[in-house]
């Protein structure tokens, strides 16, 4: 996985395309998977660098714009693209609470987006995005990403981001490729017919 050669004007690409830094200004700060982001698939980036005399933060999510070369891209994510109506984005905050039932007894732990936190992103097969912060599953952030298209992930270098590095995405569970795959091929209205066991039938039926 590597950022595609579609970019904002501030936008230089290292590491074989795999780091992606926003060489000036606050803006025009837009980069893109190199490819369409499967339903279920985590993209995840690494913040390298931060320059804290900015204001404002990195901005991610999905859009099934049609991403190619000849793609004119905003100087922003928000509202610029989400304007067009093919792009869902979430503006992260500097500090994130994430509770940890089992390891803290429900008090959230603030965690700083600095230099070195890791940032997932995936979309499910109702549309909604999940946000992933160093491994823990956020939940549901944003819905209606129109998985019937070719989607990509996109980041905002925005604001007190300036570098960041995508990650080689994690394998996905047997049970979620099938997932994927069975809701593609059979109507919902059939899923109960089909010879698999019950537990695997509810959890698809749960998921479309």
């Amino acid at each position: 996985m590597k950022f595609h050669e579609c970019r904002g004007l501030n936008i230089s690409l290292s590491n074989d395309g795999k780091a992606a830094a926003r060489t000036h200004g606050f803006s025009n700060g837009i980069v893109f998977s190199s490819r369409p982001i499967r339903p279920n698939e985590v993209f995840t980036i690494l913040i390298e660098e931060i320059q804290p005399d900015w204001s404002g933060n990195l901005r991610c999510g999905f859009t099934w714009e049609n991403i190619d070369r000849h793609f004119e891209v905003p100087e922003y994510s928000l509202p610029g693209m989400t304007n067009q109506g093919k792009t869902r984005v979430i503006a992260l905050p500097t500090k994130i609470a994430i509770s940890d039932e089992l390891k803290d007894e429900g008090s959230p732990k603030h965690v700083l987006l600095d230099e070195g936190t890791t940032i997932g992103l995936k979309y499910n097969l109702k549309g909604q995005i999940h946000l992933i912060i160093n491994h823990t599953d956020l939940g549901p952030v944003v819905q209606n990403v129109l998985i019937n298209q070719d989607v990509y992930a996109i980041v905002d270098i925005y604001g007190s981001t300036t570098k960041v590095k995508v990650l080689s995405p994690e394998v996905q569970p047997l049970h979620e490729i099938c997932t994927v795959a069975l809701s593609r091929l059979v109507p919902k209205a059939k899923i109960s017919a089909l010879p698999l066991p019950r537990k695997f039938i509810k959890s698809l039926q749960s998921s479309m």
